[in-house]
């Protein structure tokens, strides 16, 4: 075991609002206090607000937000967006409702394929105190851009209730769901030499957790932001490493493929640029996947997983990035044989055996030692076993962070 062992679709244009004014420029970037890929599209939406609740994992004083239109085919037509600290369920702080603008204005048109950051605004985030961001439509979005698979409810209001981005209680919010829709981060300024870590991979950087049986989310961990970027966070924040963490899982997602279900995303090679290397500020990558490849497409070899993490480890590099690699967790006894089979935990063995020997990184963090059982051969220990005996428990997510080692971002 080596030393350094230690535990599709087109490119988004990215178009700015109001920067950072020059002076500032040379002492501050933005990083990420909150992020989410977007994975597909939803049903259409008509003249109705969405409420996004979102948990930022870091503090800053300057924000903006980051707007999305990626899988559009039209433009979309924002009239109104609002940050506020949200107090319970839709509700909001009173007096914290604060509107964003976009080069001046409240309204803004997301073009067909586009991400969109807005104007900076003063407000005041702390980590892990949940916000709520408000998106109101002009018409409708027939295809919105969302990521699926939140693990925490937001709200919209009906159809045609117009615009109620300020509204501070609950009412108008009828309708919950725990998609991210039209929205991809809330941003902070933050010093120069800021570390931003982006952790990329599939339903186990997305904080998953399931039930041994077809198609069913285990509720424990919605609402408790429970995933493992979550829980690295918190060891950051009480250690005072001022460094930034935002997560760019996305459920179901494979290497080199898109997903079997279009909610699963396009390939993580597809979307490294606009969900990775593209991310505000980012300085490492720390990067998970592969199981999906090897659950999801039939007649896969361990080498055709290798080569896909290897390209990606290999552009991140070349952007003079920090790129760590993760080890694949445990499968075996899972309900679908194509990831709980014998045959698909020696192609799991065969990719971490590179992982751990081979990687073009700069560090492996071995999340299959930490969490497998030494007394069942490929399995998760029960207490981080979710019950599907292939994502982990909120303590497996637990555990998960607390093997990266934080001096590696100081």
């Amino acid at each position: 075991m080596r030393s350094r062992l230690f535990g599709g679709a087109a490119i988004a244009l990215l178009i700015f609002g109001l920067g950072v004014p020059s002076a500032l420029a040379a002492k501050v970037k933005w990083v990420p206090a909150w992020n989410a890929s977007p994975s597909d599209v939803g049903e259409a939406l008509t003249n109705q607000t969405v409420r996004n609740v979102v948990t930022p994992l870091r503090a800053g004083s300057m924000v903006r937000v980051r707007l999305t239109n990626r899988f559009g085919k039209v433009p979309l037509k924002i009239s109104h967006v609002t940050i506020a600290v949200r107090r319970s369920g839709a509700a909001l702080t009173l007096g914290s409702v604060r509107t964003i603008r976009f080069a001046g204005k409240s309204a803004v048109n997301v073009p067909a394929g586009a991400d969109v950051a807005s104007d900076r605004i003063r407000f005041d985030v702390k980590p892990f105190k949940t916000l709520a961001v408000s998106i109101a439509l002009a018409g409708t979005a027939t295809a919105p851009t969302r990521h699926f698979r939140g693990r925490q409810t937001s709200f919209m209001t009906a159809p045609g209730a117009g615009d109620a981005a300020t509204d501070t209680g609950s009412g108008a919010f009828t309708i919950q769901t725990r998609a991210r829709l039209l929205i991809t981060g809330v941003d902070v300024e933050a010093a120069r030499g800021t570390r931003s870590i982006v952790t990329v991979g599939d339903s186990i950087t997305d904080g998953f957790q399931g039930y041994n049986r077809p198609a069913l989310e285990n509720e424990a961990g919605v609402d408790r932001d429970a995933r493992y970027p979550d829980f690295l966070s918190r060891r950051l924040v009480g250690a005072r490493i001022p460094a930034a963490v935002s997560n760019a899982g996305i459920t179901g997602n494979r290497m080199n493929s898109p997903g079997l279900a279009a909610i699963f995303g396009p390939s993580l090679l597809s979307r490294l640029n606009a969900d990775v290397l593209r991310n505000p500020g980012v300085t490492d990558v720390i990067l998970l996947g592969g199981a999906n490849d090897i659950g999801q497409t039939p007649g896969v070899t361990s080498n055709d997983v290798i080569r896909g993490l290897d390209k990606a480890l290999r552009r991140i590099k070349a952007k003079r990035l920090r790129a760590y690699i993760a080890t694949l967790t445990p499968m075996r006894g899972t309900f679908l044989e194509t990831y709980g089979s014998q045959a698909a935990d020696a192609l799991r063995r065969q990719v971490n055996n590179w992982i751990r020997n081979k990687a073009p990184a700069d560090g492996v963090i071995d999340f299959d030692a930490a969490l497998r059982d030494p007394s069942a051969n490929g399995q998760l220990q029960t207490r981080y076993d979710s019950s599907d005996h292939l994502h982990p428990s909120t303590a497996g997510y637990e555990r998960m962070a607390a093997v990266i080692p934080l001096s590696r971002f100081r």
